[in-house]
């Protein structure tokens, strides 16, 4: 019975699942950034090229990367999509802090898909009500 009770209370709630994805814009629009960026299908990793210079699903510059992130950009691959997708967050709206020391967003107009506005990636953020892309968007 006590067995039950408990497993019963870990499982997930349906409501529980729908928040799973905890970021600014959509998991959508986060596949559309890394199919843009990369031009690879997001079943598979960048760089295809071991020897490249950028890396994770996003096609990360690799000095950007191991700015903003906790994780070396020689472990990103062992990262899940939604994790490397919190990378992105911290390059492009929300910043990072690392041995005590606060590292500001970059913004989201490095990346030359969302500046070219493919797959509508601009289009999307200008229609986001979600503060932090309120804040850094660039809308006409």
């Amino acid at each position: 019975m006590a067995f039950t009770l408990f497993t019963a209370l870990l499982a997930p709630t349906p409501a529980a699942a729908k928040n799973d994805w905890n970021h600014p814009m959509g998991k959508e629009w986060y596949l559309d950034l890394a199919r843009c960026e990369t031009g690879n299908s997001t079943a598979r990793m960048y760089p295809l090229n071991p020897h490249s210079s950028y890396v994770s699903y996003f096609g990360i510059y690799i000095s950007t990367w191991n700015f903003w992130n906790d994780t070396p950009a020689r472990k990103v691959h062992k990262l899940s999509f939604g994790a490397q997708a919190r990378g992105v967050d911290r390059i492009a709206f929300y910043g990072h802090t690392e041995n005590g020391q606060r590292r500001g967003p970059a913004g989201l107009y490095g990346w030359g898909a969302i500046r070219h506005n493919c797959n509508g990636l601009n289009d999307q953020l200008c229609k986001s009500h979600h503060p932090v892309v309120i804040k850094k968007r660039r809308c006409k």
